[in-house]
């Protein structure tokens, strides 16, 4: 067998593609420098040992010729145990795969790429796995051997069943948050207290019908005011302590008794409770407050 060779990569994912053609042509570059630097001839068994990535050889007769030590160890087995042995025996059972019977004589014709099933080690277990292949001919064409270069999918295997289940589940829980976001969205509207949230300058961004109508303001008017607006200025200074005694350090306020400015400029007495917003990151962004209107 000469020292050259026609390799011929399925088409494949890029991933898988650019592994089939890296781990081969790193072979073949070892067996290009080890052969100028000895002097003497390296086979096609030595060259699979020198994969980086799990690999086995196999003849035209399904033999497996050649294995790594990153596949003996995937599947626990000594080199004299596999070798020899048919590629198909190390298919798991019950396995869908066109690794076994008529589809691997097709295999042998055209290569595959990406193709997830699971090997089975020879203490029994079955390790899901995706595998290329790169089909090798001698310069001569005259005698072929293809290449599995095998990926452990143990850690990360995520297969369609997979996708499918958590798609599922996503919706699950997306009807699951819209009906607990609906439900309340109704209890928020249809409180009797008046409840807003502010940004960090004090700009309303959002509020309740209650809040609203206790200010005798439309929502849009309101969203278009900051908190100062509605609060009388004997109000401020009590107000930023509140704030930056109570609510940024802790998160909350005490319930506290201010004034608001209602539309026509009349004061409305109400009980009031602070909460700080915070974003993703942890910072705050905002507040919420609770105002009860003390009716007389």
């Amino acid at each position: 067998m000469s020292g050259r060779y026609l390799i011929e990569i399925s088409t494949a994912s890029l991933f898988d593609q650019l592994l089939a053609v890296i781990s081969v042509f790193l072979g073949i570059f070892l067996f290009s420098r080890l052969s100028r630097k000895k002097k003497d001839f390296i086979s096609l068994q030595s060259m699979t040992k020198a994969l980086s990535n799990a690999a086995f050889l196999v003849n035209i007769k399904k033999e497996i010729i050649s294995a790594n030590q990153e596949i003996l160890e995937l599947l626990g087995y000594e080199e004299n145990e596999l070798i020899g042995r048919s590629c198909e025996n190390i298919i798991a059972e019950g396995t869908e795969t066109p690794l076994k019977g008529s589809q691997l004589d097709e295999l042998m014709e055209k290569g595959i790429s990406d193709i997830e099933t699971a090997l089975k080690t020879k203490d029994g277990r079955n390790i899901p796995v995706s595998i290329s292949t790169a089909i090798i001919y001698t310069d001569n064409g005259t005698e072929k051997s293809i290449l599995f270069i095998v990926r452990d999918l143990s850690d990360f295997s995520f297969s369609v069943k997979d996708t499918e289940n958590l798609e599922t589940l996503i919706e699950e829980r997306t009807a699951k948050l819209k009906e607990s976001e609906k439900r309340y969205r109704g209890l928020y509207e249809s409180s009797i207290d008046g409840i807003a949230s502010v940004d960090l300058e004090g700009k309303f961004i959002e509020c309740n019908q209650a809040f609203s109508d206790m200010l005798g303001y439309t929502k849009d008017e309101i969203l278009a005011l900051t908190s100062i607006d509605i609060l009388p200025i004997e109000w401020h200074d009590i107000m930023a302590e509140i704030i930056t005694g109570q609510v940024i350090p802790r998160g909350y306020s005490d319930e506290f008794e201010v004034e608001y400015i209602k539309k026509g400029g009349k004061t409305l007495p109400v009980s009031l409770r602070l909460w700080l917003i915070k974003g993703q990151d942890g910072n705050p962004i905002g507040r919420w407050g609770i105002a009860r209107y003390h009716r007389t």
